[in-house]
């Protein structure tokens, strides 16, 4: 059963849906109804259909997230792109990266293109180029948002979520780290107006 959910014929359920068209990110009157800046993101993947359509549906919603750069791991068991489709659909701007988009050879053996993981491969060496990968694709990702003019970005995993603490304007009293004109002057327990 689980194996049948997270193939590329896995149909969401109705509470991870993609918003519908008359919210489009891209028309005027989706534009108009943003009360904050939309967002983008850097998401880099690995079999993470199971989990993609409610991350996008939620920060969708809650970011708004209008623009995502995906990079998919190349030993993915399984491709994200019919669920991603479904947000390109309702004007989510979406790109797919592989390697040959972003993958720049570094000095050691596990940082070139070629480098490939086997049973003989270190541990050490399996979870260097992880860690090589995420630094290259977040680096040209983050450079492509930057020629895009686009501001608020997310570097995060498909099992992360940004969840904002909203401050209620209508009580005397904020939370107490949030003090009107505060002054940090290297004293944590002291507040100084």
């Amino acid at each position: 059963m689980l194996r049948d959910t997270m193939n590329k014929n896995f149909n969401p359920p109705p509470t991870t849906a993609a918003p519908s068209a008359a919210t489009s990110p891209e028309s005027p009157h989706d534009n108009q109804q943003l009360q904050f800046p939309p967002w983008s993101a850097c998401l880099l993947i690995k079999d993470n259909n199971i989990i993609l359509p409610e991350w996008l549906a939620y920060h969708y919603t809650v970011l708004p997230l209008r623009r995502l750069i995906v990079a998919v791991d190349p030993t993915s068991k399984t491709d994200p792109r019919y669920i991603l489709d479904q947000y390109k659909s309702i004007g989510m701007n979406v790109t797919v990266w592989t390697d040959d988009d972003y993958w720049v050879d570094g000095a050691k053996d596990y940082q070139q293109r070629n480098f490939r993981i086997t049973n003989e491969t270190l541990p050490a060496y399996a979870q260097d180029r992880l860690v090589y990968r995420q630094k290259i694709f977040y680096h040209g990702c983050l450079k492509q948002l930057k020629t895009e003019n686009r501001t608020w970005t997310a570097v995060v995993d498909a099992d992360e979520y940004i969840a904002f603490n909203y401050l209620d304007e209508s009580s005397s009293e904020g939370p107490s780290w949030c003090y009107p004109k505060l002054r940090f002057d290297g004293h944590l327990d002291e507040r100084r107006q």
